[in-house]
């Protein structure tokens, strides 16, 4: 998605940017407009149509400013061990990744990202009432609602969640963020949709902050980590490790869908 059609400069290198991992240019969807969430539901069915989703694979759904948290930091292994006991979607609860005194710099390429932002906070569910939370692996016989982060009405009645919630996090309260607010908010007045509150609330307290986030107030419960102290799942919401520190699952017994846990490694592209 890009905003500007006259920035086409920004838009080639960002397609180069993708390039550079290995995938090819013609699996790259890009449009010009304004943000909408049925365009964007629009091109997610027509990228599961091109690139061949069948019903057991796995999609596996994040923004460029979302780090998931992977235990082992092996997600190929992590599916693989949802599909042996029956689950088929997973869920991760939003951790807003916050600059040491709350202001919104520029990223730079140095030093690491968790560094620049070493501040774990729940500014968004906080701030706002959006949901701080989204499904980030689902089959491909589930399908998600016009949002993109959780399943719609049909799928959620068959679909077996994995109950424990990962953590994501979320790099998105840097400069930039202010003009995609901004935009947000007059495109959802425009179409007659509420929740542009959401945004409003979430930039309404920056601006009366100073442009930034109040990393004192308690209610957005904002700590300060290392790259060594991340938690990968969200302890506070279940119990979920047991003494050995591994996950403890809970298996729905009956999956709608008999798919197989192996999943197949393609080789790295050249």
């Amino acid at each position: 998605h890009h905003q500007d059609p006259a920035a086409s400069e920004e838009l080639e290198e960002a397609i180069h940017a993708v390039e550079s991992f290995g995938v090819p240019r013609d699996r790259i969807q890009t449009w010009h407009g304004n943000y909408s969430s049925e365009r964007i539901r629009e091109m997610r069915l027509r990228q599961r149509e091109t690139a061949g989703v069948t019903d057991c694979d796995w999609i596996l759904k994040f923004d460029g400013d979302e780090h998931l948290r992977i235990p082992g930091n092996d997600v190929i292994s992590f599916l693989e061990g949802l599909g042996h006991q029956g689950y088929d979607n997973a869920i991760g609860n939003w951790r807003d990744r916050v600059a040491p005194n709350g202001t919104m710099p520029n990223i730079t390429q140095s030093p690491s990202l968790a560094e620049q932002f070493p501040n774990q906070c729940q500014y968004s569910e906080h701030a706002s009432t959006a949901k701080a939370y989204k499904v980030f692996a689902l089959r491909g016989y589930l399908q998600e609602k016009d949002s993109g982060h959780l399943l719609d009405k049909k799928s959620r009645k068959v679909s077996c969640p994995y109950i424990p919630r990962l953590l994501i996090d979320h790099y998105k309260w840097c400069y930039p963020v202010f003009d995609k607010l901004k935009r947000r908010i007059v495109h959802y007045q425009r179409s007659g949709k509420s929740v542009w509150n959401e945004s409003a609330s979430l930039l309404g307290h920056i601006l009366e902050n100073g442009d930034s986030i109040d990393v004192t107030r308690p209610e957005f419960k904002c700590i300060s980590l290392s790259e060594n102290d991340l938690p990968v799942i969200d302890s506070k919401a279940i119990p979920m490790l047991n003494k050995d520190g591994k996950v403890i699952t809970f298996g729905c017994g009956n999956p709608f869908k008999k798919c197989p846990a192996k999943i197949l490694r393609h080789a790295a592209p050249e």
